[in-house]
């Protein structure tokens, strides 16, 4: 937590984050639309979820949803690289207490 802490405190990620308010905004809102959309997909097409028992069924729905978030996490991550103002490179060098990111992956 304090890694996060000190990132949320440093004064690039705040400039970076209020050059690009608009689209972390408009992220925000289309990723609330994002469980409604999933929600309807399924029941639109629930014939592809069949299967011959109802844990298979939720197995078959469990597995579309998390192949589902993962590409849409991959097209949000896309379009953002594509519209936002860069982080100045002093901001990759950020440590807390002589930790790194890498030190808890």
């Amino acid at each position: 937590m304090e890694l996060l802490e000190n990132i949320s405190k440093n004064e690039d990620i705040q400039n970076y984050m209020i050059e690009n308010e608009t689209l972390i905004q408009m992220m925000d809102e289309e990723s609330d639309k994002f469980g409604e959309r999933l929600k309807g997909f399924i029941l639109a097409n629930s014939e592809e979820f069949i299967g011959e028992s109802i844990d298979e069924i939720k197995k078959n729905i469990l597995t579309f949803s998390e192949i589902a978030t993962a590409q849409y996490m991959k097209e949000v991550s896309a379009i953002v690289a594509l519209y936002a103002v860069p982080i100045e490179e002093s901001t990759t060098n950020i440590n807390a207490t002589n930790s790194s990111i890498d030190d808890y992956l």
